[in-house]
């Protein structure tokens, strides 16, 4: 158990997240080594326990790979679902503001160039053609069912999407009476 104030690492994060992913679907750490040997990814039990105690470091392909063989979205594995802070930097971030950092909702307080980080933001939003349901599912598939700021996100990130859905109704009709 954590003290009060006490941050996690990011790959201590990570692996807590894929133990408790893990378990909560009743599997051992090698039911999910074989899980990932079926979606194509080699991890032995003892390479996944290491990753579930934070000893090893978190590859792009381990968390894609793990993210697939649990049928989570890769963001549900990077943020810790009990509110514990995350080391970033020098300090700690909360679970939901990592998420709404993920997703480009809020840049850290560190980000100096708020113009660049908008920037990055608008390349990163849904394309047009997408529809709200599939992007609502895929939003509530990162968050846990009690998370009341998880909530909060899947509201915050609907209207945002109901406002530049909108935006682009409205310039596809300018475009046809101009």
């Amino acid at each position: 158990m954590r003290s009060p104030g006490e941050h996690m690492s990011a790959r201590s994060a990570v692996g807590e997240r894929i133990r408790t992913l893990r378990t909560a679907r009743g599997w051992t750490q090698a039911a999910l080594a074989a899980r990932l040997g079926q979606v194509g990814m080699t991890l032995s039990q003892s390479n996944l326990a290491r990753l579930e105690s934070g000893e090893r470091n978190v590859t792009l392909d381990d968390l894609y790979g793990v993210a697939l063989a649990l049928d989570c979205p890769p963001l549900a594995l990077l943020a810790p679902g009990d509110g514990t802070p995350v080391k970033v930097g020098t300090r700690g971030e909360s679970p939901a503001r990592l998420r709404a950092w993920f997703v480009g909702r809020q840049p850290l307080d560190t980000v100096r160039d708020h113009g660049v980080y908008r920037e990055h933001v608008g390349r990163l939003r849904e394309p047009a053609g997408m529809t709200l349901g599939p992007f609502l599912r895929e939003v509530a598939g990162q968050l846990d069912a009690d998370d009341l700021d998880g909530q909060a996100e899947i509201i915050r990130a609907a209207q945002d999407y109901l406002r530049g859905a909108a935006r682009a109704v409205r310039v596809a009709q300018q475009r046809q009476k101009g």
